[in-house]
């Protein structure tokens, strides 16, 4: 009974692993009755195949626990050393971070110049831009192109964004010499007036950045790491069972084979490093990793059955290019980026 149990506590960091890169893979943040049962799916069917693995290992290598020790922590090592060299991440959500309420209040605005004016263009929230959708404006707000414009005055016009937000929030909305002033509610007890007017030739974009201090910075760094796990514990296993098949497999060798075959590997991986960080790209392989980077975009929105679509270099068979769009869609730079961590 004690045995079972350890097997099940063991295994549930694969289903847990299994149930966050689908999460993390599906767009939105939002969790509806459908994704949640796609989730529980997938928490079941990893910690099954936890539980699978776990009475193989018994049944096969009882006689080596010290090696299945070993090896279980030489996997740990080896994914947290490839996350970290190679920025494998997947699309990174805001489970851990704060949820706000950031308020623009408009309190002057120009109509008769129809080149500046209150115009919104984005906001950053630390981890992603914000789509127009996502905001709330009350007040004759228009879209026009990728700028929100105040287009008649309104005592109530503002907008309004409730979410979550990383150490920083950034308002980007167009200065120029006629343009308005607006006060911003950051959610956090923190106000401000800007006056957006500029004594300027051309009208340009104006950031408003905002801080939430050292206990933002903290869990933004939590959700970071925590986005990891459903790459870092999926690599461990998959690296612990190539070493246990591995070693079966060299078993029934001689030592002298077995030493040779160990030297070759090492070698080989030694050199495999050294060429993908100094040699420059070939001829075909450019042309394959841009049409990668096009495959894997429709990967990380399941966008399967885009994929043929995609006609850029479609004279060239279909497979390399998706085994290049693996490694392009766990490229996490981006997010590494944020910590100094992409070098």
């Amino acid at each position: 009974m004690r045995s079972s149990v350890r097997l099940l506590f063991r295994s549930l960091p694969p289903g847990f692993a299994t149930a966050l890169a689908l999460y993390q893979l599906i767009p939105g943040e939002g969790l509806s009755a459908k994704k949640a049962l796609v989730l529980i799916g997938g928490f079941l069917l990893g910690t099954a195949a936890g539980i699978f693995l776990g009475k193989l290992l018994k049944k096969h290598f009882s006689g080596s626990k010290k090696w299945l020790r070993i090896s279980g922590l030489l996997s740990l090592l080896l994914s947290a050393v490839c996350t970290g060299i190679f920025h494998l991440s997947l699309p990174q959500k805001e489970i851990l971070l704060d949820s706000r309420k950031i308020t623009v209040q408009v309190t002057e605005a120009h109509f008769e110049d129809s080149v500046t004016g209150i115009r919104f263009l984005s906001m950053n929230n630390g981890y992603r831009g914000i789509a127009f959708a996502d905001f709330v404006h009350t007040g004759s707000w228009e879209r026009q192109s990728d700028q929100l414009v105040l287009t008649a005055d309104s005592p109530d016009a503002g907008i309004i964004f409730e979410g979550k937000t990383g150490q920083t929030a950034e308002l980007f909305f167009m200065a120029g010499k006629k343009a308005g002033k607006i006060e911003v509610n950051w959610g956090d007890g923190a106000a401000e007036t800007i006056d957006l007017s500029r004594e300027t030739n051309e009208p340009f974009s104006l950031m408003l950045s905002h801080t939430y201090g050292p206990a933002a910075a903290v869990k933004e760094r939590l959700n970071f790491f925590f986005n990891l796990f459903s790459v870092f514990i999926p690599l461990s296993c998959l690296l612990f069972t190539y070493l246990v098949i591995l070693r079966s497999l060299l078993k029934r060798c001689s030592r002298q084979f077995a030493l040779a075959f160990l030297i070759l590997s090492v070698c080989t991986v030694f050199i495999r490093v050294v060429n993908v960080y100094n040699f420059p790209l070939g001829w075909d392989e450019g042309t394959y990793s841009r049409a990668a980077m096009r495959y894997s975009e429709k990967m990380l929105s399941f966008q399967w059955l885009e994929i043929p679509s995609v006609l850029y270099n479609h004279e060239h068979p279909a497979f390399v290019k998706l085994m290049f769009a693996i490694p392009a869609a766990l490229d996490g730079r981006e997010a590494f980026a944020r910590f100094g961590r992409s070098e």
